[in-house]
């Protein structure tokens, strides 16, 4: 979870060697640098040094297995209740304040379709 990530963010000797693998960077050096240019300027205190305003700064296949396979409580109701429906499909939207950014189709499995609203669209708010 995010908010245990401390300066570490989960990271283990497997995931440095996967993304060693997929990527060939080779030296300890260069890993670790590709790994500090992915700090965000700004981070929330208490939390993942990756975790900044709009989530984790680093791509997916940089982060530790804990990172990409964690399920909040929110999260994993919401996947149990996709598991346990006849349709297995729900509508997620992503928002920011009143704005909403993006919105997808989900099944059990991930996202069947993701949809970018208009940026004229209207905050929730002039709807109201």
């Amino acid at each position: 979870c995010c908010q245990t990530g401390g300066n570490t963010a989960w990271l283990e000797p497997a995931t440095i060697q996967r993304l060693n693998w997929q990527t060939q960077i080779i030296s300890e050096q260069r890993i670790v640098e590709h790994y500090l240019s992915y700090v965000p300027t700004f981070s929330y205190e208490n939390s993942c040094i990756y975790h900044a305003e709009r989530g984790c700064t680093l791509p997916r296949k940089m982060r530790s297995n804990v990172c990409n396979q964690f399920l909040c409580r929110g999260l994993s109701e919401v996947w149990q209740g996709l598991s346990s429906t006849s349709s297995g499909q729900c509508v997620a939207a992503s928002v920011t304040g009143s704005r909403v950014e993006e919105i997808a189709l989900v099944d059990a499995l991930g996202s069947l379709q993701k949809i970018t609203p208009s940026p004229n669209a209207p905050d929730a708010d002039d709807l109201a």
